[in-house]
């Protein structure tokens, strides 16, 4: 089934990043709860903080 949502239905966020800390976040899925939380996960960088 097909569904057809309006033009800005949705607003995107960054929520995270590669970088300094993240190396990657491939492999892992990140998920959404109904109030909006995120829950993620993702690869430390080499010497990343925990």
């Amino acid at each position: 089934m097909e569904t057809s949502l309006p033009i800005g239905s949705f607003k995107f966020t960054l929520i995270a990043e590669t970088g300094d800390r993240f190396s990657d976040f491939t492999a892992y899925v990140a998920s959404i709860n109904d109030t909006g939380v995120v829950a993620l996960q993702a690869a430390l960088r080499e010497g990343g903080r925990r």
